[in-house]
């Protein structure tokens, strides 16, 4: 190993054994056992045995270091180099000693140094400690002697004032004795002055308090015997015209009442009869002083009220007061309720704090009903705004193409949910109050939409007045449907102005209802859907189901179904009224003129009837969606029969009236056919009902009607073109077919003639021409009753 390394490990230990020094003695948690590092040179001597290596830890330096060890002995240290090292190892080691040395004489003049203020100021603490706790010593004597010395001198001020004191005593006594008289002697004309100042109560308390001293000293003081009976007349006269007063219960302030009575009561003048009449005239008169104030100050007068009850009673309830206060207060609410006013949550929120002062649970319980029912209230109100708006939104719709109507329902119904407000009320209370007026409007919009259509027939709509024949209905197998329909609207708001304008629109325009009842199937969905949500928004839930019971779904079904119905038959009606015109005249011998003359043409009121028919199918099919027209329209063949479409099996008109003619009429009678029955929601099913409304019409007509041979020549042209065009109208027709054989049956059975008649001739002639002109319509660009395009209006 060179000289320069072992001068920089030399270097390197001495530093790091300062170190560790200075930690020893600034208390930084050095190891106890931590010793300076030694020399990290090793040599090896002759004899082979190398000197200690420099060690890895504290522990192991200590146990392999021989300097370091308790029982380290020079002599024989020594011996044992001289003996086992070289020459070059003794000088290395006589070396590191020799710097190790200087090494610690260096770092103990620098610890000398670095610590020596340190030194001199502990010196100096130590010292001024020896100084200060002698003068503490000091101070601590003057201390004892001089509180000895006030102990002494305070016994003797006591002992030169007791006489003094004494004297003091005995004059306060003579002081108050003399006060006494004084009041005694002059109590007569106070009691005088506080009646004549109407402070009963102050002179009853005096006349109380002083009367005992009369009571013991009037025997041996005639004067004082005198002032007694004076005193006493005086007193006793006042409690005669308070008694007087209360009895006569003159108005006055509810504060007078309770002055009288506390006099009368501190005199023990005062039965269980006189406190009740009193509390009456308090309770009157209080009302009456309060009357037109507000809640606030009127519960602040009651807590008044209260305090005065208890100070003359010992006990007042004035939960009747409370009541009544509330009351008022709650009708007042409501009418600010349906006014819209504003703060009304604020104000409910006020009373509630002043009740809470009272501590009283039960009125606790009150104002808390109150609160909610008036809070209930202003949402009603709300949605009864939203009602007059959805009616104003209704007429608007009704005269304008637009369909948006679903939407801004939905929309003005969100917007009226996120104006509410809960206030003080409690959130499950809220919640249902906003729900159940939810669900009125929702049904309520079913029952108006109704009213537009043109239905609600035998059911009442929520909003208009119960109709006489009600309670029967309810009696019928219908009534779990109608159970819906009658929900009170809490408001009854007017419906009369729209009805009326419904009605017109619907003579304007016959397909209102079909529009009504596709609103009506829409909103079933949307309305519930988008109420349910609104509802759990704005109470701060989840969605929350306005409709658990179906009930709400069950009304917009019953609404639509009414609309489609009430549509069917009004077209049905109509093309009724075109297809029978003229059939059943009270002419003559009640015989269809139309009749009297040669059929050369199919009537004009089948044309209108297949115009009638031919706007149902475009109508239902746009807004149903599907085809328009079920096929396309049959060509007429020529040379082929129509036997099948007049009455079967052709011959004149006198094979009609033999056995077959009355097998149909007893199948007429055997066989059921519904005519209104329920309309489903489909092109086909309100096509067909229609048809079937016009047919059983036109039997009906018939049957009050006699035939000639070219009037019966007349129903079978036109049964015939009907029958002919029916497959382009509807898939099946098999029930319009039996009413068509029906008709024809009928209309044979009346004809007057026994005479032979083959229409068959006429009948294909009669029809190719009507065909015929149809296409050229078409072809025109014309309106035309059969089309072949599905987009054809």
């Amino acid at each position: 190993m060179s000289s320069s390394d072992d001068s920089s490990s030399d270097s390197e230990s001495d530093d790091e054994m300062r170190r560790n020094i200075m930690a020893s003695y600034y208390g930084k948690g050095l190891n106890e056992q931590a010793t300076p590092p030694q020399p990290t040179h090793t040599a090896s001597s002759d004899l082979g045995v190398s000197l200690p290596s420099p060690p890895s830890s504290s522990s192991s330096s200590s146990s392999s270091d021989p300097l370091s060890s308790s029982t380290f002995d020079p002599l024989s240290y020594s011996r044992n180099l001289l003996t086992t090292s070289s020459t070059d190892e003794l000088l290395t080691h006589s070396t590191s000693l020799y710097t190790t040395s200087l090494s610690l004489d260096s770092t103990m003049q620098t610890l000398v140094y670095e610590n020596y203020s340190k030194f001199i100021s502990a010196t100096d603490e130590i010292r001024c400690i020896g100084e200060s706790t002698g003068l503490a010593l000091s101070g601590m004597r003057r201390l004892v002697d001089g509180s000895k010395e006030i102990e002494e001198r305070n016994r003797m001020v006591e002992e030169e004032l007791k006489e003094g004191r004494e004297e003091v005593d005995r004059l306060w006594r003579v002081k108050v004795k003399v006060e006494k008289l004084s009041v005694i002697r002059t109590l007569e004309e106070r009691l005088k002055g506080f009646i004549e100042k109407r402070k009963f109560k102050d002179a009853s308390l005096m006349w109380e308090r002083e009367r005992g001293v009369l009571v013991e000293h009037r025997e041996r003081f005639k004067i004082l015997d005198n002032i007694y009976l004076q005193c006493s007349s005086l007193i006793n006269t006042m409690i005669l015209r308070l008694k007087k007063t209360v009895s006569l219960g003159s108005p006055a302030s509810y504060r007078w009442w309770f002055n009288i009575s506390r006099a009368v009561m501190v005199m023990g003048e005062g039965s269980e009869e006189f406190r009740t009449r009193v509390e009456e005239l308090a309770e009157r008169d209080f009302r009456r002083e309060y009357e037109g104030e507000g809640v606030e100050r009127t519960l602040e007068g009651l807590g008044g009220f209260k305090r005065l009850g208890r100070r003359c009673f010992g006990d007042c309830d004035v939960s009747r007061v409370f009541g009544q206060i509330i009351d008022s207060w709650k009708s007042s609410m409501i009418v600010k309720c349906d006014e819209n006013s504003e703060g009304i949550e604020e104000e409910c929120e006020q009373v509630r704090g002043c009740v809470a002062k009272f501590g009283v649970e039960e009125w606790d319980r009150k104002i808390k009903g109150v609160t909610v029912r008036i809070i209930k209230r202003l949402t009603a109100v709300a949605f009864r705004k939203l009602r007059v708006e959805t009616i104003e939104m209704i007429e608007n719709w009704m005269s304008t193409p637009s369909s948006e109507l679903i939407k801004i329902l939905k929309k003005s119904h969100n917007e009226t949910l996120k104006s509410l407000r809960r206030g003080n009320v409690e959130s499950e209370e809220f919640r249902k109050g906003v729900s159940e007026e939810a669900r009125l409007y929702v049904i309520w919009v079913a029952g108006v939409l109704e009213g537009v259509g043109g239905g609600g027939s035998g059911k009442v709509v929520v909003g208009s007045p119960v109709s006489e024949d009600y309670m029967d209905d309810l009696n019928t197998s219908m009534m779990s449907r109608h159970e819906a329909a009658v929900t009170e609207d809490p408001f009854n708001v007017p419906l009369t102005s729209l009805m009326e304008k419904a009605e017109g629109k619907r003579k304007e325009e016959n397909f209102l209802p079909l529009k009504v009842a596709v609103i009506c199937r829409e909103a079933e969905g949307v309305l519930i859907e988008s109420a349910s949500k609104g509802v759990g928004k704005v109470t701060g839930g989840g969605s929350e189901d306005i409709d658990t019971d179906g009930a709400v779904s069950l009304r917009f079904s019953m609404a639509a179904s009414e609309c489609l119905s009430r549509y069917t038959c009004d077209r049905g009606h109509a093309a009724a009224r075109a297809l029978g015109m003229g059939v059943g005249s009270r002419t003559g011998r009640r015989t269809w003129t139309l009749g009297e003359k040669v059929v050369r043409e199919v009537r004009g009121g089948v044309g209108v009837m297949l115009k009638i028919i031919k706007e149902v199918c475009m109508e239902t099919g746009g807004r149903f969606g599907g085809l328009r027209r079920s096929a396309p329209a049959k060509v007429v063949v020529e040379g082929v029969g129509f036997s099948g479409a007049t009455y079967g099996g052709g011959g004149g008109v006198g094979q009609q009236r033999s056995g077959g003619l009355a097998m149909d009429i007893e199948k007429l009678f055997a066989e059921k056919i519904v005519v209104y029955g329920s309309v489903e929601f489909s092109r086909e099913s309100v096509v067909l009902g229609v048809f079937k409304i016009a047919m059983q019409s036109l039997l009906l007509a018939a049957r009050q009607a006699r035939f000639s041979v070219n009037g019966l020549t007349q129903v079978q042209v036109d049964i015939a073109l009907l029958r002919h065009l029916l497959p382009h109208y509807l898939s099946e027709h098999a029930v319009v077919d039996k009413i068509m054989d029906n008709v024809l049956a009928g209309c044979a059975y009346r004809c007057e003639s026994e005479e032979q008649a083959d229409t068959e001739a006429v009948i294909q002639s009669i029809m190719k021409d009507w065909l015929k002109t149809e296409s050229e319509q078409e072809d025109e660009g014309m309106r035309c009753l059969i089309w072949d395009s599905e987009g054809v209006e």
